[in-house]
C-alpha cells in the first residue's frame, strides 16, 4: 500500500507546481505513516483540498486522488465515503477519457475505470 499512496500523491502534485514544497511535505509524512491508514486518509484529504487550485474533474489526476483516498477509506471500513470517492474517481476518469483527444490514453483511462469497478465490486 505504501507505494500506491506515494504514487497517488506524485501524480496529483506533478500538475501543481506552486504546491511543490507542500507536496514534498505530504510525501514525507506519507513515507513516515505509510502503514497508518488514518494518517494517510488525512493526507489524501489534504491533497484533495489542494487539487481544485490546479486541476478539474476532466484531469485524470483528480480521479487518482479520489481513487487513492477511497482505497484508504476502504481499509478503514468507511463504506459511505468509499462509495462517494469511487464515484468521483470513476466520473472523473470518464470525463478525462472524453476530453483527452488521444485514443491510446483514452483506452488507458477506460482500463483504470475497469480497475475502479473491480475494486468497488470486491468490497
Amino acid at each position: 500500500m505504501k507505494c500506491r499512496f506515494l504514487l497517488g500523491f506524485s501524480l496529483v502534485f506533478a500538475r501543481m507546481p506552486s504546491q511543490v514544497s507542500e507536496a514534498q511535505n505530504i510525501r514525507s509524512v506519507l513515507m513516515k505513516y505509510a502503514h497508518d491508514t488514518k494518517k494517510a486518509l488525512e493526507q489524501f484529504s489534504k491533497a484533495i483540498e489542494l487539487t481544485p487550485e490546479r486541476l478539474d474533474s476532466t484531469d485524470a489526476e483528480w480521479a487518482y486522488a479520489y481513487w487513492h483516498r477511497a482505497t484508504v477509506e476502504q481499509e478503514l471500513g468507511n463504506s459511505a465515503e468509499v462509495e462517494k470517492d469511487f464515484s468521483v474517481a470513476d466520473n472523473s476518469l470518464r470525463e478525462a477519457e472524453k476530453a483527452i483527444g488521444n485514443e491510446q490514453i483514452a483506452s488507458y483511462y477506460r482500463e483504470l475505470g475497469n480497475r475502479i469497478a473491480a475494486q468497488r465490486a470486491a468490497r
